[in-house]
């Protein structure tokens, strides 16, 4: 009898743990830069990702997007003013922006292309490959991802969620297929920035991958928050 108890005890605690809910942390730093003639000083901020099934929440300070592939549904939620805009996926800007702020981003949008560079790397206990991204548009970048499949879950399908949120940065369809060559979730990118004669770095980390129970509520609309149809400029750039 107390075998059967202890491996009954074993084999709920391993449910529970198969049971929760992937949790994604990433911290990103940006160097000090002058600007338009302006000092811009170094910025920190935390990236946190839930993730389960057909369902993801991205949270940074100032923006939520929760993903719902079930649903066909993505809701980008402005933390700060409270109000929130729903549309369906595939991501369509056009369902969610005014026509005079598309065709002012339309110029804007991302480009580059992605290179495997056969590098290997450990970054923590990840195994990695490296990948490097030239972008030539809206201005220049070199980025260096290091990415893994050493992670415990399905990493094309949460890449596969992480398209609408580049559709929310202004990355073009190109751009978004060019990402789709690497292979693994990225744990680690170091980007260089060319910004007319100003030349500065920022380093993303990613800091913890596990399974864990979710806050209360983190799949939904927070309670109070205002519906409105579009989205204004100073949402997209809200994080």
């Amino acid at each position: 009898m107390k075998k059967i108890a202890v491996y009954v005890l074993c084999l709920f605690v391993f449910t529970v743990f198969i049971a929760a809910d992937i949790y994604i942390e990433e911290k990103t730093h940006t160097d000090s830069y002058y600007y338009g003639g302006v000092v811009h000083p170094e910025n920190d901020y935390i990236v946190e990702i839930w993730f389960r099934d057909h369902q993801m929440a991205y949270m940074t300070a100032g923006r939520i997007v929760i993903v719902d592939q079930s649903k066909r549904l993505i809701s980008i939620i402005n933390r700060r003013d409270k109000t929130y805009v729903e549309t369906s996926i595939p991501l369509d800007m056009k369902n969610i922006l005014p026509q005079e702020t598309l065709a002012m981003l339309q110029p804007r949008q991302v480009s580059g292309n992605v290179e495997e560079t056969k590098e290997k790397k450990k970054i923590s206990n990840w195994n990695c490959a490296g990948y490097d991204i030239n972008v030539d548009r809206p201005y220049a970048l070199e980025i260096k991802n290091w990415s893994t499949v050493d992670v415990p879950f399905n990493w094309e399908q949460l890449n596969e969620m992480f398209s609408p949120i580049r559709r929310l940065g202004n990355y073009s369809d190109s751009y978004i297929d060019q990402l789709k060559k690497i292979k693994g979730f990225v744990v680690h990118t170091d980007v260089k920035i060319f910004l007319q004669g100003t030349t500065f770095g920022s380093k993303s980390q990613v800091i913890e991958i596990s399974r864990k129970d979710p806050p209360s509520g983190v799949y939904v609309i927070p309670d109070g928050f205002q519906k409105k149809n579009q989205l204004t400029i100073q949402d997209l750039r809200n994080r």
